[in-house]
């Protein structure tokens, strides 16, 4: 009775197990449309990223993002086996020069698909990985998966000799690299991070916009041209004063003098009078219109305006909070990065090289701490390099005792002899080089 309940329960826990550890059934899972309150502006969409592109501060925006971390990620690796260690080491070094740039294209386009590849190395026999193929355009790229996880990825646009079309080409297995930005959105293709940014670039470059409205303005009202008032009629030759006063006014754009006969009407009037050229109403409010739009733009992308502006020299003065928000984002891009890197190509190139059993430890060590440490070799501001360095305190100077009069205290507070007195007066004297 007791071997068959333990039997059940055997059999049981068995059936748990493996229900309790299948794929998730939600891996698939993509949420719905969120609610859009009516705007004037339509949605964002994928094919306005290209645009975007072109804006100078979404490329600055972009280049913010990925400069740490491209330039200041390290990591912890842990093994029992050394050469796993060196192994995994020399590899996410190679793919992090050479291929982390290509893979990041999934932060404005949401996501990114490589094809990857290999090299057999001819010292030790391994498999490596060489490079990452990235020059494969979001538009062609459709992503693949079987129970929640990633197969592979097709891509268009491959030409026959004719010029028509071919079928799709298929990308799986270990030569698949997919890499996807802001997956809690969408596991596959991810969201990309110029979607924030899209409200504010609109504005700015629709129509009527700030830089259409900048442009049109400062057109119109840079300079005021100069106006020559003239009398009606011609002059002596039979030239018409108008077209005498147009051909001054040319004269005088192209920095010539000009001289007036200063004849009067009946009325006392100049027959002839100059209005100098004038700048028009201040432009200000344009100018600052479109600062802040660029500020939105970068605040959209998840990058505080503390971060970029720079005040003195100092420019990261009094921005601590600012840039451990903006840390706490890229490393949330890091360890999905590596996450990716670990689960399509390290891992299983370790069990190639290694085998099936072989296992190691690899994480990404924090941002903010080696930007801290970076943060001290900062520039000083202009008001710390012209204050003097404040004065080094010197110790206090304590009146010497008379010699004798301390040799008396002391015979008298330790009852000594005069032969005894005389020894401690020789002992102290050539102590202190007396």
């Amino acid at each position: 009775m007791i071997a068959e309940i333990r039997s059940a329960l055997r059999g049981a826990f068995g059936r748990m197990s493996t229900a309790l550890t299948a794929p998730p059934r939600t891996a698939d899972y993509v949420p719905g449309p969120l609610f859009d309150f009516p705007h004037r502006m339509r949605r964002f969409q994928l094919r306005d990223v290209p645009n975007m592109l072109y804006d100078a501060r979404i490329q600055l925006g972009l280049r913010m993002i990925k400069g740490p971390i491209l330039s200041n990620a390290e990591f912890e690796i842990e093994s029992d086996d050394e050469r796993i260690v060196e192994f995994v080491k020399d590899q996410t070094e190679k793919f992090w020069n050479t291929s982390a740039v290509k893979a990041l294209k999934a932060i404005e386009w949401g996501f990114s698909g490589s094809e990857a590849l290999y090299e057999l190395d001819p010292d030790d026999g391994m498999l490596k990985f060489d490079r990452l193929k990235g020059d494969l355009h979001a538009f062609d790229l459709d992503a693949y998966s079987h129970q929640g996880q990633l197969v592979g990825f097709t891509v268009r646009g491959s030409r026959r000799d004719d010029g028509s079309e071919d079928n799709p080409i298929w990308i799986g297995g270990m030569r698949a690299f997919w890499h996807v930005h802001q997956r809690d959105q969408n596991p596959w293709y991810g969201v990309p991070r110029l979607k924030g940014a899209w409200e504010p670039w609109f504005e700015g470059r629709v129509d009527g916009g700030g830089k259409d409205l900048r442009r049109v303005y400062f057109h119109k009202f840079a300079l005021r041209g100069e106006i020559l008032y003239h009398p009606t009629g011609q002059d002596a030759r039979g030239k018409d004063y108008n077209t005498l006063a147009v051909e001054m006014l040319q004269h005088r754009r192209s920095g010539g003098s000009l001289a007036i006969q200063d004849d009067r009407d009946t009325a006392g009037n100049r027959r002839w009078e100059l209005i100098e050229a004038s700048a028009g109403p201040g432009g200000t409010e344009i100018i600052d219109y479109n600062a802040k739009l660029d500020d939105e733009k970068l605040e959209g992308m998840g990058i505080p305006p503390e971060v970029v502006a720079a005040e003195g020299t100092g420019a990261f003065a009094g921005r601590k909070i600012p840039m451990e928000a903006f840390f706490s984002m890229e490393q949330e891009i890091v360890d999905c990065l590596l996450m990716d890197w670990k689960d399509q190509i390290l891992t299983p190139l370790v069990q190639l090289n290694f085998g099936p059993k072989a296992d190691y430890m690899l994480q990404a060590k924090k941002l903010i701490e080696q930007f801290a440490t970076d943060s001290t070799d900062l520039p000083q501001t202009e008001q710390q390099q012209q204050e003097p360095p404040p004065p080094v305190q010197q110790p206090m100077q304590m009146a010497q005792p008379d010699r004798k009069q301390m040799l008396r205290q002391t015979q008298k507070m330790f009852d000594l002899r005069d032969e005894e007195v005389d020894f401690v007066d020789r002992f102290t004297s050539n102590r202190n080089g007396q």
